[in-house]
């Protein structure tokens, strides 16, 4: 551990580079923190699983296809399941999935490119 602390101490002054054979303690201790979900990114990296798990699950519905909850969270059973209540409510229509898009124009915002997860048509008027 005292290996590694004075690896990192000399990463933060710049006295070493992450490529050298010193800065090895410290590196194998951030990776072992890391794996252990210990450190500075541990739970922005839980939360983007979460995240990438709830997104698959409603494209994979959008999709048409069938969604496996079998191993989830009860958190994201019931998030799918309000999900695919209000998807039958409103009648929701997928018409494009994960489509990219971009405005090459390099106005004042220099352009800019992305992908729409999904275009859809549905009914939202108020059930009377």
């Amino acid at each position: 551990m005292h290996e590694a602390l004075e690896a990192k101490a000399l990463l933060d002054a710049k006295q070493i580079k992450k490529t050298e054979e010193t800065a090895r303690p410290w590196i194998h201790l951030r990776e072992a923190l890391a794996e252990a979900g210990y450190g500075p990114m541990a739970k922005r990296d839980a939360a983007a699983v979460v995240g990438t798990h709830w997104h698959k699950s409603i494209l994979f519905y959008l999709q048409g296809k069938s969604v496996d909850l079998t191993d989830a969270p009860e958190a994201q059973v019931q998030m799918m399941t309000q999900f695919t209540l209000w998807a039958q409510r409103v009648k929701l229509q997928p018409q494009r999935l994960e489509t990219k898009i971009a405005n090459l124009e390099p106005r004042r915002d220099g352009g800019w490119a992305g992908t729409l997860d999904a275009i859809a048509t549905c009914n939202l008027e108020p059930v009377g």
